[in-house]
């Protein structure tokens, strides 16, 4: 989608939840009320709240320095109000989870470093640092794609050499891969070749494991 449908798309989306918000709200009471208001306090408030957003911005620059030192602020500054604009309208303070999305999109940072960075200044006695989330989140993605769990959990620890790492290694791993069977019996190398019909061991299995899936959403 390019710039110009993203930003269209953005405008019919918050129009409808102005809508949404708004719809049962007479406009005539909530304009009487904005006017009653104080509007120096009104402005000191979003500066404040503004500053935070800075502030936070700051120093998740401090947080993310073990996987990418020189992230830009505007970035991390845009990534934190969307994760706040999320808590805002979304339960459970889901937008904490909006915000290493939002980074991963601006910088070439990973998701689970930049959800990691957020843990650990949550837990910092608790939790890891922000490169181990890092790389526990890519050994489950390559084990997710080529079906290869024991390959992602010996690569990780052969560059690690940490076994504190095991645990939630293996735990992410194999829930990966379970995830990736229920979504296909194909690997990234095994789906090219049935796309084009060339034999392989265990291809009848799973060919069979596919029409199993595709019989149980038929059912459901």
């Amino acid at each position: 989608m390019k710039h110009g449908g993203k930003a269209l798309f953005g405008v019919a989306v918050t129009v409808f939840l102005f809508w949404f918000v708004f719809r049962d709200v007479d406009p005539a009471e909530v304009w009487a009320n904005i006017v009653q208001g104080n509007f120096v306090l009104l402005f000191a408030s979003v500066c404040v709240a503004t500053f935070g957003f800075f502030i936070r911005a700051m120093r998740w620059k401090v947080l993310l320095a073990p996987i990418k030192p020189d992230t830009r602020l505007y970035s991390r500054f845009a990534a934190v109000s969307i994760g706040f604009m999320g808590n805002n309208v979304l339960p459970l303070r889901a937008g904490e989870f909006m915000r290493p999305y939002a980074l991963s999109r601006l910088e070439p940072v990973t998701v689970s470093g930049a959800f990691g960075s957020l843990v650990h200044a949550l837990f910092p006695d608790w939790t890891a640092g922000s490169g181990a989330y890092a790389m526990v989140g890519m050994a489950a993605f390559f084990a997710a794609t080529a079906k290869a769990p024991t390959t992602s959990i010996l690569i990780l620890f052969e560059m690690t050499n940490d076994y504190r790492i095991m645990l939630p290694l293996m735990a992410a791993t194999v829930g990966s891969v379970y995830l990736s069977h229920r979504l296909s019996p194909f690997s990234i190398y095994t789906l090219k070749l049935h796309r084009r019909g060339i034999s392989y061991p265990g291809r009848e299995e799973a060919e069979r494991a596919t029409q199993r899936m595709a019989a149980s959403r038929q059912g459901g």
